[in-house]
């Protein structure tokens, strides 16, 4: 038979059954003869056939449950607490940490599942507003990997998939935009997708990957910027696109190689800036030239030898597909430049090729724009 008993709190009665704890937070009159045993301010439990009370405890503290046939109770949360009996969970006071998991469990942080066709419940993780001064971080940072070889742990962003006719969730990634009050100006918030170095491998590769249909095209990847911001691709590596890409402003910048797989259309106008301005050629051959910035610039401003000319018999070997021009920049009758059609004075791989294999005169103030031939190891002229 459940065994029940009635308190009295401040004159109102609470019927409590065996193992039920009351917060008591005031006894009752002084003097009265029906409040329970135990001291102001502190813990009931029902211990047995009586109340018992845990005491007040000091500031700070929590009340714990210390197991069956035990008295709850305060006790100062100290570092290295855990969170349940299998201990999977620990907080650390000193330092806020809060470690969830084992390698075994991982652990699981969601926000409640819909039922009976309701959504679920959204989930948010902030940092803390300032207060006249800064946000506070947000940082989400994968482990480091250990013992010489083990691989850092990875951080996955993945929204959830639509099921029947509903579509995949969204990732959004905004920084924030700044709320002006003075009169100076205030830079809005970046977006910094940054891969890893090394130091003796392969750096890491920044991908970013649009979903593919079985029934229609594929989706669209789109970068997007405002007023006269430009689109730059600057450094050593290259920018690849494996479809085809499309460019709609005028001003984007690439620093580096860029790769398409497909068609690239530029609905603005294309400039070639930033020429290079090798040294005067002498006068009579110049052999597997070799002018500075070849490899990396495509405009050269050439200038041969003012009184009898001068003539280029090859030029260094450079990857298939290139194209390079070459404006000669001087004056009068007598600065001509001459190409030479397969001279044998360069070493093969440098020769060019030009039309009606015969040499090729470009005059004071004109140009001519050669095409690395991979297939014949030549340079050809476009001319």
């Amino acid at each position: 038979m459940k065994t029940k008993l009635t308190a009295i709190v401040l004159g109102i009665a609470i019927a409590l059954s065996a193992g039920v704890v009351a917060q008591i937070t005031g006894g009752g009159p002084e003097g009265g003869g029906n409040r329970p045993n135990g001291t102001n301010f502190s813990t009931q439990y029902k211990n047995g056939a009586n109340f018992a009370g845990t005491g007040p405890g000091t500031s700070g503290q929590v009340l714990t449950s210390r197991g069956a046939g035990l008295s709850p109770t305060y006790q100062t949360l100290t570092s290295g607490s855990t969170f349940g009996a299998d201990a999977k969970s620990t907080w650390n006071v000193t330092t806020a940490d809060l470690s969830i998991g084992t390698v075994a469990v991982p652990s699981v942080f969601h926000g409640l599942d819909g039922t009976g066709g309701s959504a679920g419940a959204q989930l948010t993780v902030r940092s803390g507003h300032g207060n006249s001064n800064n946000g506070g971080l947000m940082a989400l940072v994968a482990g480091s990997g250990g013992g010489g070889s083990g691989t850092g742990g990875a951080i996955a962003v993945q929204a959830g998939t639509g099921t029947a006719n509903g579509a995949g969730g969204a990732v959004n990634i905004a920084a924030g935009a700044t709320q002006r009050t003075g009169t100076g100006p205030a830079a809005g918030g970046a977006v910094n997708i940054i891969s890893g170095d090394s130091d003796q491998g392969t750096p890491g590769a920044v991908v970013i990957d649009t979903g593919q249909s079985a029934t229609a095209v594929g989706g669209a990847l789109t970068l997007k910027t405002k007023g006269v911001a430009r689109l730059s691709f600057v450094g050593s590596g290259a920018a690849q696109f494996d479809s085809a890409v499309t460019f709609n402003a005028s001003g984007n910048t690439f620093g580096g190689t860029v790769t398409t797989g497909d068609d690239l259309t530029i609905q603005a106008t294309l400039f070639r800036n930033n020429p290079s301005n090798p040294t005067t050629l002498g006068s009579g051959n110049t052999n597997d030239y070799n002018p500075t910035n070849l490899g990396s610039r495509s405009i050269f401003r050439i200038t041969p030898d003012s009184a009898a000319g001068s003539t280029i018999t090859g030029i260094v070997s450079m990857t298939a597909g290139m194209e390079i021009t070459f404006f000669n920049i001087q004056t009068g009758a007598t600065g001509t430049l001459t190409i030479a059609h397969e001279s044998a004075s360069s070493t093969a791989a440098n020769r060019i090729i030009c039309p009606g294999e015969a040499n090729l005169a470009v005059l004071a103030g004109g140009s001519v724009t050669f095409w690395r031939d991979g297939t014949t190891s030549r340079w050809r002229v476009k001319h």
